[in-house]
């Protein structure tokens, strides 16, 4: 999580990028009547758009209202 994001990770080249996302991907798979698949589905998403995810976009804009009682949060 921390290297989706840093600064740097839009300038990473794409190859980078699909390379990670096949491999949550591929984990998801794997690990699908595991509880960590959904974690690792999470990821891929994050990877694809990692500031673009709602709760980190309430959390950078100061919201106060984030509520992780409904599992919202960041994997």
């Amino acid at each position: 999580m921390y290297l989706v994001l840093q600064g740097e990770w839009p300038k990473l080249s794409p190859a980078t990028k699909t390379h990670l996302s096949v491999t949550l991907q591929r984990c998801a798979g794997l690990l699908s009547n595991h509880n960590a698949a959904p974690r690792c589905r999470t990821l891929v998403g994050l990877v694809n758009d990692p500031w673009g995810h709602p709760i980190l976009h309430r959390i950078l804009n100061g919201a106060s209202d984030v509520d992780d009682s409904e599992g919202e949060y960041i994997a």
